[in-house]
């Protein structure tokens, strides 16, 4: 799952775009991302990408980001139409959610980031190209370390 598409939100309800619907369903798992994002979690990708915190015994060594993301994991179901509805919950987890009016979808792999696209675009929006190379350097260290 990747790239970005922009929604409209419609009364607290934003649909999920055909292109990440695909592999996520109609049931999924979402949790707060770092930055500010929420993250959904396709049930076949649950262990890999929240297993850190859903399958951690030891609450001494989980950071307070840990804990939080602990908390919040929760399933949700679209409605008949392919919504996802804001609950208090998510809005808590996201800042700007509840006031937003373009939702920003963008590919993460094993999940999605939704994200308010006012907050999305004051973090992604001026992409400097002149950092593309170290991008790329740090992703190409990440796959060989297999993260």
């Amino acid at each position: 799952m990747f790239g970005k598409i922009r929604n409209t939100v419609e009364s607290n309800r934003v649909r999920v775009p055909a292109k990440f619907y695909k592999n996520l369903g109609d049931s999924f798992f979402i949790a707060p991302g770092k930055g500010g994002c929420i993250l959904l979690v396709p049930n076949d990708n649950v262990d890999s990408v929240l297993g850190k915190y859903v399958l951690s015994s030891d609450q001494y060594t989980m950071t307070e980001f840990d804990e939080f993301v602990r908390n919040h994991i929760n399933d949700v179901q679209l409605d008949g139409q392919g919504r996802l509805t804001f609950d208090d919950e998510m809005k808590d987890m996201c800042e700007g959610l509840g006031s937003a009016l373009e939702i920003v979808f963008a590919g993460g792999g094993l999940y999605v980031e939704l994200w308010p696209a006012a907050v999305y675009d004051k973090k992604y929006g001026n992409f400097d190209p002149t950092k593309f190379n170290s991008l790329i350097a740090n992703l190409r260290a990440s796959l060989k370390n297999g993260d």
